[in-house]
């Protein structure tokens, strides 16, 4: 429900949401009908992570949802109505995607409605309501999920963007320093050969997932193949500092290593030398690369909880000295074309709900600026081919 185009959400859809019985949480809440607090939660989820808010189902004592759909009465104007609370209840506004899906209730027989509206984390905030007086934040207590925010979390929402980059950033220096050491090259190597992808909330503030529930969610990326297709030899899975990873151990060297980190900040590597005995052209390599490890953020994304706004960040380290990219066309002495950049780093932003959907054509796009780094022009449906024959192959 989190991925799902908001236009697309059926009364099905919310059924078979809720018969998995998701308990509330940081980013999920049940509301029974149109209640005056359903703007304290677009609000705490605007200043939070964001989340999903699921009117018409009631909540049981565990804070599961209630079968069969009791539904609100259906009417018109149900959208407005949640609208108008977000833009006049809230400064500055919050803008949710609302959907209204119509069904026959199960018992009864009577008309109803459920209305979905999600909420994406904002970097407008802090978001406040009594005209300015209070702001929330989405806590995961079931008691009170909304709270007033404390002046230490009023302090982070007024300072979130330049505090969330310097977070990210602090947290991936340490991730590249973990995966240099794990890949033979020591700590204080950050930016070895090779192809990185790094994942992350454009507003990290603060864990997303225990470590225990990290250790077991690396457990199965290693047992996933899309991880390194292009490396072989036994991988560990382990804690390391902040969070779990999946990697050699330091005795038996390898090519690839990922870490997902406790706030949602996922790298993945793979090493790349010069006396490789990898088999597809480069150019092939970065694509396969991007596109399995865009896949697999993600899910990580979902498994961790994370549905908003997110960056990725596509990266070849130490051009001038390894192979590069492998087209026909003017070359330099390696066969390849020139690149005056050591690291080459490709950004975009997406919400992590629409990876998935995103992949095919973010790949692309990510593909057609990193070629031109590499003094190649090209053009979008070039790219969307290369990408597509790929992904396509075994």
């Amino acid at each position: 429900m989190w991925r799902i185009p908001i236009h697309q959400i059926t009364y099905e859809t919310v059924r078979d949401f809720c018969e998995q019985r998701i308990a509330e949480g940081p980013q999920l809440d049940y509301g029974l009908d149109l209640r005056k607090d359903i703007a304290k939660t677009m609000c705490a989820f605007a200043n939070t992570q964001g989340g999903l808010l699921i009117l018409g189902v009631e909540d049981d004592k565990d804070n599961r949802p209630v079968l069969p759909i009791a539904g609100v009465e259906s009417k018109r104007g149900l959208r407005e109505q949640v609208v108008s609370k977000a833009y006049d209840a809230i400064a500055p506004p919050v803008f949710p995607e609302v959907q209204v899906c119509e069904f026959a209730h199960e018992q009864t027989g009577d008309q109803r409605a459920i209305i979905v509206v999600r909420v994406d984390q904002s970097d407008a905030g802090p978001h406040a309501m009594d005209q300015g007086r209070r702001a929330y934040v989405r806590l995961d207590d079931q008691s009170r999920p909304e709270q007033l925010a404390t002046m230490a979390q009023l302090s982070w929402l007024m300072e979130r963007r330049q505090r969330s980059m310097d977070l990210r950033e602090r947290v991936w220096e340490h991730m590249r320093r973990h995966a240099a050491v794990a890949l033979g090259f020591g700590p204080a190597k950050l930016d070895i050969p090779c192809y990185r992808l790094l994942g992350t909330p454009v507003f990290p503030t603060g864990p997303l997932a225990s470590r225990e529930q990290l250790l077991q969610l690396v457990e199965r990326v290693k047992a996933s193949p899309g991880w390194a297709p292009y490396s072989t030899g036994e991988m560990f899975a382990r804690p390391v500092g902040g969070g779990a990873c999946v990697g050699p151990l330091r005795s038996q060297p390898s090519r690839w290593y990922a870490e997902v980190n406790e706030n949602g900040l996922v790298i993945c590597v793979e090493h790349v030398a010069r006396d490789s005995e990898v088999a597809p052209p480069h150019l092939d390599k970065a694509v396969r690369l991007l596109c399995h490890w865009l896949s697999r953020l993600g899910e990580i994304w979902r498994d961790v909880g994370f549905f908003g706004p997110g960056l990725v960040r596509f990266e070849r380290t130490a051009v001038e000295t390894n192979v590069g990219l492998d087209w026909d066309g003017p070359k330099d002495r390696y066969g390849e074309y020139y690149c005056p950049d050591e690291i080459v780093t490709v950004e975009r932003e997406v919400l992590a709900r629409e990876v998935a959907d995103a992949l095919p054509a973010m790949a692309a796009d990510i593909l057609t600026e990193f070629a031109w780094a590499f003094g190649r022009k090209l053009s979008g449906k070039e790219a969307e081919d290369h990408v597509s024959r790929v992904r396509g192959s075994p």
